[in-house]
């Protein structure tokens, strides 16, 4: 039995249902509605002109036949099309709320900090949230429709039955309530489950990915595991199907014992009727009344029991749907207060742009990823000046990558304040600093769409509305100085080629997608440039060419280049120098080179490493 507590919450989610559904289209959702009531009038209406069509023929010598067989056909119209609006009307809704429930999980997507993709309960919600969202909600109100024409039969034929065998209001209650404990008990235990089922897809998922994604299927050959992989796949689906069939036995004997006793009592008082002294006094017409509504009266007992434990199961993913667009966890989502001009492209005023001063400070800050015991940064604290360029080093898992991921917003501190443009994070909008800031990512974005496209990304709010002689103009400089015009020519269709195999027909290397990624950066003319290993895909001799003249190319941005490769970091205005979390230097690379510590080792390592010289020296 549930609390009032908990009853109150589902009926907040049921509520909420609703008015998603109804906002979605309300003529549809409202037919939903009004199907349901008609749908639970119209057996008894059936049953009763049966009757009165063979009582008339039987006593008034078919007087009222005509009559009775008018309503009878008028009846059996009206569930006939009651039944077939029903399913349009679901399916419509459930067509329109695709499209709908999916733009907003993905507009509300756009409110979560990025950490929030990164965790594995998240990760579980999403898998949850985007199994059928729609057609979970559509479900979920259907079902209450056809609760309600259950119940209305239930109750009228039950009313008409009793007027003819009043031992049946007996005879039902005993029959039917262990049978709606067990379906209930069954629903709740699936919907205990549906973490658990989450979990399972993303692991059936993942198999097939590694069998079949192209950055997987050729080294899982290699390899020779794609046999023990297809096994581990094997054997999640089979336990998963393991589940399934040993729930359809339950309901299966469950359903069986419910619909042989109850048919056993039913044809046990029909005989009791027939039996009883003065039984000739029940007509032929309530005979046949009864028989055909006890057997009705099973189904809308059965369907409504059924609808119970699937509301059960849609009502889990309805409440985990409402709590993601509600926002209603621990993470504060991103505030949205975009600036827009009047044909709803977001910029930045004149007055802005130029009072906007790129420099960034960190203030004692401190983070921590969740579930982690140690710092990923501990009491971090430097200033970057306008227009300086400051290349991060230190080993893998230092905290690089974390702190420039702080700078931009993707994270939030755990301690300490970051400070851009002398004012917190906390305090600006962060669409407007987004436009801001142009970042390279080290695991940057391989869209499957045309090259130019791919470049116009850095700034899509301004160049999706030019024309493309326009674009190509203006992008042309970006594409040239990354140095992709050798590669350009080797495309079928130049800048208009749609690159990928997912929709294309030319895959570009690792180093052209680099070089890419590094144009969306520069097109974006963003006043903060970041980049997380921007070279690691290009060979050393095309690094050197690109980021010789590394002034060249911040073109007076304040730049934070993360790099392995030292011929690239010397270059840098300042060096720091992060180990374990900490800042432990900072300086010239000649200051550092000098200071002789962690700098001067790691650089000495790297050059022995690697024979640098010349060109990388």
């Amino acid at each position: 039995m549930i609390s009032g507590k908990e009853f109150r919450k589902q009926l907040g989610v049921h509520r909420w249902a609703y008015g998603v559904l109804w906002r979605v289209n309300r003529f549809y959702t409202l037919g939903l509605i009004l199907c349901g009531f008609l749908a639970g009038m119209t057996p008894v209406l059936l049953f009763m002109s049966l009757r009165g069509l063979i009582d008339d023929q039987l006593s008034n010598q078919g007087k009222g036949v005509q009559n009775w067989l008018f309503l009878l056909m008028w009846v059996g119209i009206a569930e006939a099309v009651v039944g077939l609006a029903h399913k349009l009307f679901r399916n419509l809704l459930r067509e329109r709320a695709l499209v709908e429930i999916n733009e907003l999980i993905l507009r509300r997507s756009l409110l979560r900090p990025v950490s929030f993709f990164e965790q594995s309960k998240s990760v579980n919600q999403l898998e949850k949230i985007k199994s059928n969202s729609a057609e979970r909600l559509v479900e979920l109100v259907g079902r209450n429709s056809q609760i309600i024409a259950s119940l209305i039969q239930i109750v009228t034929i039950s009313v008409m039955l009793a007027r003819i065998e009043p031992l049946i209001l007996v005879v039902v209650p005993p029959c039917f309530l262990p049978y709606l404990w067990f379906q209930l008990r069954l629903g709740s235990k699936m919907s205990e489950d549906i973490q658990e089922r989450a979990k399972d897809r993303r692991r059936i998922g993942y198999f097939v990915g590694l069998l079949t994604l192209p950055q997987s299927v050729a080294e899982t050959r290699l390899l020779g595991i794609s046999d023990h992989l297809i096994s581990q796949f094997r054997a999640a689906l089979s336990t998963k199907r393991d589940e399934e069939a040993q729930k359809d036995f339950k309901q299966f004997i469950g359903g069986s014992l419910f619909s042989i006793l109850c048919t056993i009592l039913f044809v046990g008082l029909i005989y009791r009727m027939l039996m009883r002294p003065g039984g000739a006094t029940v007509g032929l017409g309530s005979i046949v009344f009864f028989a055909a509504s006890s057997i009705r009266l099973r189904k809308s007992l059965e369907d409504a029991t059924h609808s119970l434990a699937a509301i059960a199961d849609h009502q889990v993913y309805a409440a985990s749907l409402k709590q993601f667009i509600d926002g209603k966890d621990d993470e504060t989502p991103i505030a949205k207060t975009p600036l827009e001009t009047a044909d709803g492209i977001r910029t930045e005023t004149t007055e802005q742009a130029a009072s906007f001063r790129s420099e960034i400070c960190f203030e004692n800050v401190s983070f921590r990823y969740d579930g982690q015991e140690h710092l990923a940064l501990s009491d971090v604290s430097f200033t970057i000046h306008p227009g300086e360029t400051i290349a991060i080093v230190g080993e893998n898992g230092s905290g690089k990558s974390t702190l420039v991921k702080l700078i931009a917003g993707i994270y939030k501190p755990e301690s300490g304040t970051i400070r851009i443009d002398g004012r917190s994070l906390a305090d600006h909008d962060m669409d407007d600093l987004y436009q801001k800031i142009a970042f390279v990512f080290q695991d940057f974005g391989r869209y499957n769409v045309t090259l130019l496209e791919n470049v116009a990304y850095g700034n899509w709010a301004k160049y999706s509305k030019e024309s493309e002689a326009d674009l190509v103009a203006e992008l042309q400089p970006s594409i040239a100085r990354v140095g992709l015009e050798k590669e350009l020519t080797k495309m079928p269709k130049g800048l208009q080629t749609v690159l990928g195999r997912t929709f294309g027909e030319y895959e570009p290397s690792g180093g052209v997608w680099q070089k890419i990624a590094l144009a969306r950066a520069f097109a974006k003319k963003a006043p903060i440039l970041i980049m997380d290993e921007p070279s690691s895909a290009i060979d050393a001799r095309a690094e050197f060419e690109l980021f010789g003249r590394i002034s060249d190319l911040s073109e007076g941005r304040t730049t934070v280049l993360i790099s392995h490769r030292f011929s690239t970091v010397s270059m840098a205005t300042r060096i720091f120098v992060i180990d374990r979390g900490r800042l432990v230097e900072e300086g010239t690379h000649a200051d550092l080179m000098k200071l002789n510590g962690r700098y001067a080792m790691l650089y000495n390592y790297h050059k022995k490493l690697h024979g640098e010289g010349g060109v990388n020296d």
